[in-house]
C-alpha cells in the first residue's frame, strides 16, 4: 500500500517501549494535491478493547464532510492505547500510553507528516474509554493542544473509578487513590483551570439514552462551576455505540473548522457532487459495520472505498 493512500499505519521505534509502535493515519483529499499545503491534526483515542482502526467511523464521517463541504481539510491520528490504560501511565510503568503520545508520538507525526507544527493546529479527541483519555491528556498538557473533543467519554470521578471499575483500577492505577486522582480529568480541569480557560476549546457530546450521559453532563456542570467554556451536544443515539455516534451526530466538524480557522483554508465541496449521493449509504454503511473496525482487513476495505470515493468525486 502506498503511503499516500488516505488511510494507512505508519509506525516508529519507541524509546520508551523499546519496541515498534504503529498508529493509522488519515490524509484528507487536498493532501496528496496541494503538496505545499500544511494541516491542522487531530489525534483520535479509541476505548476499551479497542485498536487503532476503531477510528474508521470517524474517519468515514470526515470523508463525507469534506466532500460536501462542511468539514476542513485535516489530518486524524490514530494512535495504539496499549491495552485498557484509559490513555494514562500504567503505575507500574509496564504501559506508558501517555508518555508514548505526549513525547514521542507528537513529535514524530509533526516531523513526518505536513501537520502545522503548532498547538493551534493540534487537537484530540476520544470515545469512552478515549474520551477520559481525550480529557486527561489535554486537561494536563493545555500547552500542547487547541482543543479536545470528549465523545460518550467513559468520565469516571477517582472513586467511581475505584468502586465501578475496581479492575481497572488495579490495573491501571495500581490500586493507588492518589494516583488515580491525580491522572483525573476532574482533578486536573480543576488544576489547570486557568491555562485551560484561555486556550482549550472544548466540546462534548454523548448519545441521549448513552449509559454515559450522566457523567459527561456532570463533568460539563464542573467546568460551568470552573467558568471554563465548553460545547455540548446530545446525539439521537440508543446505545453507547462508536459507529451510531458518529453517523448521527449532526454538523460535527464545525467545532474543528473553527477552532482550525487560522489552518483550515478554505473550506469547499467536491467538484462532482452530484456522484456523492451514490457514496453516501455505502460510507453510512461503513461506519455502522463494527467488523471493520478493528482489524487490518477492514482497513484495507474502507480505505478501497475511499479511494473510489475520491475519484468519483473528483476532488
Amino acid at each position: 500500500m502506498s503511503l499516500t493512500s488516505p488511510i494507512h499505519y505508519d509506525s516508529f521505534d519507541s524509546i520508551t517501549l523499546g519496541t515498534e509502535c504503529r498508529y493509522l493515519v488519515y490524509l484528507p483529499p487536498a493532501y496528496e494535491a496541494e503538496p505545499d499545503r500544511r494541516f491542522p491534526v487531530v489525534f483520535w483515542l479509541h476505548g476499551a478493547n479497542g485498536r487503532p482502526p476503531a477510528a474508521l467511523p470517524m474517519m468515514l464521517r470526515l470523508e463525507l464532510e469534506i466532500a460536501r463541504g462542511t468539514a476542513p481539510q485535516m489530518i486524524v491520528i490514530s494512535p495504539d492505547g496499549l491495552g485498557n490504560t484509559w490513555w494514562c501511565d500504567t503505575k507500574d510503568g509496564a504501559r506508558p500510553a501517555e508518555t508514548v503520545l505526549v513525547r514521542e508520538l507528537v513529535p514524530r507525526v509533526d516531523a513526518t507528516w505536513r501537520t502545522t507544527g503548532a498547538r493551534d493546529g493540534r487537537a484530540i479527541e476520544g470515545f469512552s474509554m478515549g474520551g477520559f483519555g481525550a480529557a486527561h491528556i489535554a486537561f494536563k498538557y493545555p500547552e500542547l493542544f487547541r482543543a479536545v473533543s470528549i465523545a460518550s467519554g467513559a468520565l469516571h470521578t477517582p472513586e467511581q473509578v475505584r468502586k465501578e471499575r475496581a479492575g481497572r483500577f488495579v490495573e491501571v492505577f495500581g490500586g493507588d487513590m492518589d494516583y488515580c486522582t491525580a491522572e483525573s480529568p476532574w482533578t486536573l480541569a480543576e488544576k489547570n483551570a486557568d491555562t485551560i480557560r484561555e486556550r482549550l476549546a472544548i466540546r462534548i457530546s454523548v448519545g441521549q439514552d448513552d449509559e454515559l450521559r450522566p457523567k459527561n453532563e456532570a463533568l460539563s456542570m464542573l467546568l460551568s462551576d470552573l467558568d471554563i467554556e465548553y460545547t455540548f451536544g446530545l446525539v439521537e443515539s440508543e446505545e453507547h455505540k462508536l459507529g451510531q455516534l458518529y453517523e448521527r451526530i449532526e454538523d460535527p466538524f464545525s467545532f474543528y473548522a473553527e477552532v482550525f480557522a487560522a489552518h483550515a483554508g478554505e473550506i469547499e465541496p467536491a467538484r462532482n457532487t452530484r456522484m456523492l449521493g451514490n457514496f453516501t449509504d455505502r460510507l453510512r454503511d461503513g461506519m455502522r459495520d463494527g467488523s471493520l473496525h478493528n482489524d487490518a482487513a477492514g482497513v484495507e476495505a474502507v480505505n478501497s472505498l475511499v479511494e473510489e470515493f475520491r475519484q468519483s468525486l473528483e476532488f
